[in-house]
């Protein structure tokens, strides 16, 4: 189970505002990421460190130093801002982790590398979790009613909004026709990256619905639960599109009335954590086949086959129950934000007041020609729990 209140340590608190903040990611630009492409870098690298956060307390059950985890994982995007070899080398830190628990030599022994994958498929996949995000205001209902197929508010005047936006040439302004936005089903997701990354812009298609007002320039004023500024960029996006004044009240209204209801001001990354054999996804068919071929691949490739998603979008169309999960609630980004460094004080033991070196691979082209695609690729894999993927290209396999 997650302890959340380690989330809000100080040394945790400085690395996501050093992540959030950094102008080296934000200059990064990538086409593939069409569907999201107002958002900045910078978001997907926090994502993917929450990942590895929670994969890494999941992993050791709570037991272990997230603390000297994260510090690890701290000197590697200092050292590497390269995505791809972040990812890889955060990797091979949480196998690290793995043989530091387990007491293990040489990792590459094929032995030891199915011990490791062993402890990672009984403690993330036996006993591991998926996830659901959703609006922090919805905290109290969530754990009194469980997870269920909630009900659109303010349905008519959501629709009323499509409308008027498309009699002004505008299509899908949430993202999505309001007649496509599921009704019989909600989703889960073994991803950990994903479920932290729509916990940030809950409800999603709301969410979209103010980022399909900006054209410009792009930043985090929904993530940061900014009224003014998202209002603001509503009505002027409705006077460019020569909204008459009724039409413009008519939106307006709807954005006031939805950010009001979901108490957007105060909005905080909420998950719920469901327990995998609750759900039935608390194994894999491919297991077998991944212990055998271990010792033929990297570790580092291996152990992702294992702990990468598999159900994205897992819908449900049965409720599941509050004593069936726990809620974590993780920083908002005005937390984050608006913290304060300070000089974190973490309590190592003797032999480890340094996190270990890690060695990054080097890649300029390999066999098989996919250095460009990696390149291209990066972020839009861990956008959709890929890494697996991701990994099998940054080390020539397919």
């Amino acid at each position: 189970m997650l302890d959340e209140k380690v989330f809000q340590e100080d040394l945790l608190l400085s690395f996501y505002k050093k992540i959030l903040t950094s102008h080296d990611l934000s200059a990064e630009q990538f086409s593939v990421l069409h569907i999201d492409s107002t958002l900045f870098a910078n978001q997907y690298y926090l994502s993917t460190v929450m990942e590895f956060l929670i994969k890494y307390q999941i992993l050791h059950k709570g037991e272990g130093d997230l603390l000297f985890f994260a510090n690890g994982l701290q000197n590697i995007f200092e050292k590497y801002l390269d995505y791809q070899e972040f990812l890889v080398e955060a990797n091979r830190l949480l196998v690290f982790t793995i043989e530091k628990k387990l007491n293990l030599g040489d990792h590459l022994s094929k032995e030891n590398k199915q011990k490791i994958l062993e402890y990672a498929y009984h403690n993330y996949i036996e006993e591991g979790y998926c996830f659901y995000p959703f609006p922090s205001s919805m905290v109290d209902k969530v754990k009194k009613d469980g997870l269920l197929i909630e009900t659109i508010p303010f349905e008519e005047e959501m629709q009323k909004v499509e409308e008027i936006f498309e009699n002004h040439q505008v299509k899908e302004i949430f993202g999505q026709s309001t007649s496509s936005i599921p009704k019989e089903y909600f989703s889960l997701t073994d991803s950990p990256s994903m479920a932290y990354f729509y916990s940030t812009k809950e409800p999603f298609y709301f969410y979209r619905f103010i980022g399909n007002t900006m054209e410009d320039a792009v930043d985090d004023r929904y993530e940061k639960g900014d009224q003014v500024a998202c209002a603001t960029q509503v009505e002027q996006f409705c006077n460019k599109k020569n909204l008459t004044e009724a039409e413009k009240a008519t939106v307006m209204g709807y954005f006031n009335k939805m950010w009001e209801f979901y108490d957007l001001s105060s909005i905080k990354p909420c998950v719920a954590m469901i327990p995998r054999k609750v759900i039935g996804r608390d194994h894999l068919e491919d297991y077998q086949e991944i212990i055998d071929g271990c010792e033929e691949r990297d570790i580092i490739y291996s152990l992702s086959q294992i702990m990468d998603s598999r159900y994205m979008m897992d819908h449900r169309y049965t409720k599941v129950l509050p004593k069936d999960f726990t809620v974590v609630t993780f920083p908002s980004f005005k937390t984050i934000l608006s913290y304060e460094k300070k000089d974190p004080i973490v309590d190592l033991p003797p032999e480890e007041k340094t996190a270990p070196e890690v060695k990054v691979l080097e890649v300029t082209k390999n066999d098989h020609g996919y250095a460009s695609v990696v390149a291209l690729l990066g972020l839009f894999f861990i956008a959709l729990g890929c890494t697996w993927l991701f990994i099998s290209l940054y080390f020539g396999l397919h």
